[in-house]
């Protein structure tokens, strides 16, 4: 939590506190389950990876 709230000159209470939030109105138990619907509903698209010169 420390490099968001670093980013965005916040503490790391505050952070936690408005993940802590996200997370009770999404109805998630973890920051894994997060990640899965972040990913699912394309917040966030995995980067594409280099091939290794095939």
């Amino acid at each position: 939590m420390y490099s968001i709230a670093n980013r965005l000159t916040l503490s790391e209470a505050t952070v936690k506190t408005h993940v802590e939030r996200l997370m009770g109105k999404l109805g998630l138990s973890s920051r894994a389950q997060a990640v899965v619907v972040a990913y699912e509903t394309g917040l966030v698209v995995p980067a594409s990876r280099p091939s290794h010169g095939h």
